[in-house]
């Protein structure tokens, strides 16, 4: 919530540069959306990356301290 409020606050100054979180606010009574609905809409994509990219790398660590030879023959 805080770089939402950030963001509001930097299109009440008009400085705001383009970006998704400018577009959410500016079309969020049309879509009839709370603050906190709004960020977790926005955030959606990025969490849905991270958890794709992130999380495989961690299990194969995770692995790897069970026996570090197997991630270096590829079977992890």
């Amino acid at each position: 919530m805080t770089l939402m409020n950030q963001v509001r606050r930097k299109m009440e100054m008009g400085i705001a540069q383009p970006s998704i979180a400018r577009w959410g606010l500016e079309k969020q009574e049309n879509f009839g959306l709370t603050d906190l609905e709004i960020a977790y809409a926005l955030s959606a994509p990025f969490t849905a990356g991270v958890g794709t990219v992130s999380l495989p790398a961690r299990q194969c660590r995770y692995l790897a301290n069970f026996d570090p030879g197997q991630l270096d023959a590829g079977r992890y």
